[in-house]
């Protein structure tokens, strides 16, 4: 069986058109843990993540890993390598062509080898070959480093309403679809994914918030969509994959993703007082002129939940 699906996936990677995104077919698994449910977080703004980062896979076909690094990205308010990610699944043989892979690929390497932060291995493809860019040198440190942000495990979910209940306890979703021509230009006002004009391959891709519509940052920069992001109105219908989460790294609360997220940039809780949130510590600006001189009249201000904001240690007020 195994042998069979290796064999699939070559050729299913080599007969594949040009522009095809990446994802090859996906082998439903009875072993996959379901979701069974999760307490809401406190944690809900890990969905700014896309507002900091995008990524664009191009000219790579490596969705299933760009999807999959990114979600974790968001999720745990921390950028990981796309790159790492990318080396270890060529290593481990998940890769044909220059990037093809299926959607369960991705969550081995997470919780199999772990992620990298991206500061270790920065991501961006900038003109690189295939070989150069899914080669690069991985040190045993790496590996360690990595190894400390593993999931413990990915689960299964089974409905909309499972996905949105996931969405609300904090988690990013990782799923796939039939990819046809017309969701290479999603349309404004809503820039909805349309199964129109002709299928051009899979693409996999990850969804990080729910409001009417389930909100997917995609993997083809800044300038596609809606400022990198599209939407569906269902993750359940035909010619839609499988859709899975990766469980949160143990030990880390949702104080910790706050601060790793929000690193650099200015929050408030319920109050009126204005904090810039830096290396875990969260500065005062004592007045409105302080604000003023040491931020930008256009700097986003979020607001993050007192719960969180309170445990958050105080540093050197501006």
């Amino acid at each position: 069986m195994k042998f069979y699906w290796r064999l699939k996936n070559f050729f299913e990677a080599f007969f594949a058109k040009e522009n095809a995104p990446g994802l090859l077919a996906h082998k439903e698994d009875t072993r996959d843990f379901k979701f069974g449910g999760a307490e809401k977080s406190s944690f809900l703004s890990y969905s700014i993540g896309p507002t900091r980062w995008i990524f664009d896979q191009w000219p790579t076909n490596s969705c299933v890993f760009a999807s999959n690094t990114m979600a974790s990205s968001y999720q745990e308010g921390i950028r990981f390598s796309v790159r790492f990610t990318v080396a270890m699944a060529r290593k481990k043989g998940y890769i044909s062509g220059n990037g093809f892979s299926y959607l369960r690929a991705g969550l081995k390497i997470a919780t199999q080898v772990g992620r990298l932060p991206y500061e270790y291995l920065p991501d961006e493809i900038n003109g690189m070959s295939w070989s150069q860019y899914s080669l690069p040198t991985i040190t045993e440190e790496m590996l360690k480093i990595a190894s400390l942000y593993k999931a413990p495990n990915y689960q299964l979910i089974t409905s909309d309403r499972e996905a949105i209940a996931a969405l609300e306890a904090g988690y990013v979703l990782l799923t796939a679809n039939r990819w046809y021509s017309a969701m290479n230009d999603p349309q404004p006002p809503y820039y909805l994914l349309q199964q129109w004009g002709n299928v051009i391959g899979g693409h996999a891709w990850l969804v990080d918030k729910f409001d009417k519509n389930f909100r997917n940052p995609q993997t083809f920069g800044i300038q596609y969509g809606d400022m990198g992001k599209a939407f569906v109105e269902t993750l359940f219908k035909s010619g839609q994959y499988a859709v899975y989460l990766l469980e949160k790294i143990p030990g880390r609360t949702d104080t910790d993703r706050a601060k790793d997220l929000f690193n650099g940039l200015c929050v408030r809780g319920s109050g009126p007082e204005i904090y810039r949130l830096e290396a875990g510590l969260k500065r005062h600006f004592k007045d409105e002129e302080s604000f003023k001189n040491n931020s930008s009249l256009a700097e986003t201000i979020y607001s993050i939940p007192d719960s969180v904001l309170t445990e958050i240690r105080d540093g050197e007020i501006i």
